[in-house]
């Protein structure tokens, strides 16, 4: 899988890291792997880092990515996208979580995406980068 995967215990964080060509199945493998490891709490932020995938859902994939994201999570998520085509993909999908009552955002900015993911533990957001 194009993937990596980091979770950080001491700042409740986990990174997924995606590179190169992709697929629905394996972003459902990536989904599923984050909702059974019973090291990520329903505090831990989630960063997905998408700037590097190669991967142009359907319609019904975001709409299932985004339904599994609420289904299966209950962590806030941030997408970390470099194109408006990725920003425009990933905003669609967490749409279709936040209909399920997921909190998902998406970010150009790396620092910005940590900064909302931890910030809401400070009672706000942090400061952007």
């Amino acid at each position: 899988m194009p993937f990596d995967l980091s979770i950080d215990v001491a700042s409740a964080m986990v990174v997924v890291t995606h590179r190169g060509l992709s697929s629905r199945e394996e972003c459902d493998q990536v989904l599923a792997m984050l909702a059974s490891d019973r090291r990520i709490e329903p505090s831990f932020g989630v960063l997905i880092d998408v700037r590097l995938i190669e991967y142009e859902p359907t319609f019904e994939d975001l709409r299932a990515l985004g339904g599994m994201m609420a289904a299966r999570l209950q962590n806030r998520i941030a997408f970390v996208v470099a194109t408006p085509l990725q920003f425009g993909v990933s905003r669609q999908s967490g749409a279709f979580g936040e209909l399920g009552g997921a909190q998902i955002d998406v970010f150009y900015k790396y620092l910005e995406a940590v900064g909302w993911l931890t910030g809401h533990r400070n009672g706000g957001h942090a400061a952007t980068a």
